[in-house]
């Protein structure tokens, strides 16, 4: 008989709770009908960022990506700072954001 142990008991609530998270922001912005929860996920995990000098630096994004973060009224890039820059020189310590 298999059991789950209470870290994937865990873990699996952390992700029903994140998807109904997004998926009630997704019916408050009427988006249900042209995005998945797991596209939004998705679009969400290629939000990278970096850290320059001690300072967390976002990494450019996609154009759909962006949409889509538009689409959700959810600032991300924006409340990391400028959004659409490039790698800066010197970047190291890469991490999803």
């Amino acid at each position: 008989m298999y059991s789950a142990s209470p870290r994937t008991s865990l873990d699996s609530n952390n992700t029903l709770h994140l998807y109904s998270q997004v998926l009630d922001h997704q019916k408050c912005k009427k988006m249900t009908t042209t995005h998945s929860v797991r596209d939004v996920l998705t679009h969400l995990t290629k939000v990278l960022v970096v850290e320059v000098d001690g300072k967390d630096v976002p990494l450019s994004v996609t154009r759909q990506t962006q949409t889509v973060i538009d689409k959700l009224e959810v600032p991300i890039t924006k409340n990391l700072g400028l959004q659409g820059i490039s790698k800066p020189s010197g970047a190291k310590n890469l991490r999803a954001g």
